[in-house]
């Protein structure tokens, strides 16, 4: 419960009014590289496909049966 509390303190602490702060520009810039890495890798490595296609399938069947149930 008390990560939920942290969370809420954090977001109110990158959020001032309207504008975002110095520090959440820089989280969200974080994220783009991270996220841009993640998708290089992707590309790059067919071992990684391999394991996100394993589960993604494993997701989807655990979808479908539960639309069956």
């Amino acid at each position: 419960m008390s990560e939920v509390r942290n969370a809420g303190a954090v977001m109110r602490t990158l959020q001032v009014r309207e504008r975002t702060t110095a520090l959440a520009k820089a989280l969200g810039e974080l994220g783009k590289i991270i996220k841009s890495l993640h998708i290089l890798r992707f590309i790059t490595d067919e071992e990684t496909r391999r394991r996100i296609l394993i589960q993604l399938n494993r997701q989807e069947l655990r979808h479908s049966l539960a639309r069956r149930v």
